[in-house]
């Protein structure tokens, strides 16, 4: 999830926070499995929280080139 209007270097956490409140309205979290997909200590932190809320993981394969 993206805020574009928050600068990545000044707002990072904040959105890291709102990306996790988001989440805990959702029934499921997508995981994409493209090979330069990288899990970030960011997506680390919503993965946890998925699995504490019960939330279903998806996973999304795409044929992406």
């Amino acid at each position: 999830l993206q805020f574009s209007y928050l600068d990545e270097n000044k707002h990072r956490d904040k959105a890291l926070q709102m990306g996790l409140e988001l989440l805990k309205a959702c029934d499921y979290i997508y995981l994409s499995k493209h090979k330069d997909a990288k899990y970030s200590q960011g997506m680390q932190e919503e993965l946890a929280l998925a699995k504490k809320l019960g939330i279903k993981e998806l996973v999304l394969e795409l044929p992406l080139q």
